[in-house]
């Protein structure tokens, strides 16, 4: 897959990042450069309905093909994942993604940030 071509190394994140829903394909925008590739099949669960997923559908799919109770796992953890970040305040998520792009440990980031909305409550 085109996708396992591409390597994206720390702090460098993308521009732009954009779905073509009909073709299955993403288009990603990084500073001066933009690349086409398949949508890999975690960014397709993010993308998707988790009502709309079945683990059948990533029978082909390196890892999620060999077994289907992992992948059914995998669908629900991404669906938890869309619904929280869907639910989380602008600023939460803003605060993440910078300790993020500090390079913080993504659970002490996401401790501090738990830490902070319990504490405003």
């Amino acid at each position: 897959m085109l996708a396992a071509f591409i390597t994206y190394r720390a702090a460098s994140k993308p521009v732009g990042l954009v779905l073509l829903r009909q073709t299955g394909l993403v288009l990603v925008k990084k500073h001066h450069f933009s690349l086409i590739r398949p949508m890999d099949a975690l960014e397709h669960l993010f993308f998707t309905d988790p009502a709309k997923v079945f683990p059948e559908q990533f029978g082909q799919t390196l890892l999620l093909g060999d077994d289907p109770e992992v992948c059914a796992d995998l669908i629900k953890i991404m669906g938890v994942l869309v619904d929280l970040e869907e639910r989380l305040p602008e600023e939460t998520k803003l605060a993440f993604n910078k300790e993020l792009f500090h390079l913080s440990n993504p659970d002490e980031a996401m401790r501090d940030c738990v830490k902070e909305m319990v504490n405003s409550q």
